[in-house]
Formats: C-alpha cells, structure tokens, sequence
C-alpha cells in the first residue's frame, strides 16, 4: 500500500546515476524544501506515469543530440 503523503519531485537540477532524478519524498514537506533548493515540481504518486517517465528518460538523453 502507497502512503497517501507519498510525493515526488521532478525536474530538479538534480541527476542520478541513470540520468534525471524522480526523487521520492515521505511527506509534502520535505519534497517543498528540496525543491526551494533544487527546482522541479512536486508530484503526487498518482501523477507518476508512463509518460513521465519517458520525458525525464528523454531529458536524460539531452546530450547526444
């Protein structure tokens, strides 16, 4: 089961080892402090989908073009 306080934040400045982060939070919070320091938007898990995630892996490629 997916706490109801689960978020994530895309878009930041920063990267994983794989390329754009989708990095997960506990609460609302700390993902609204990380992205005050580091940029991206707050998402609910719901809005986490296919589609997301294939512009963060696009965005990861960026640099081949």
């Amino acid at each position: 089961m997916v706490p109801d306080s689960l978020c994530f934040v895309a878009g930041s400045d920063k990267m994983s080892a794989m390329g754009p982060m989708l990095a997960p939070f506990r609460d609302a919070a700390s993902a609204e402090e990380f992205v005050a320091a580091h940029g991206g938007r707050i998402l609910r898990f719901e809005e986490v989908d296919a589609r997301l995630l294939d512009e963060l892996r696009r965005q990861g490629m960026d640099h081949l073009h």
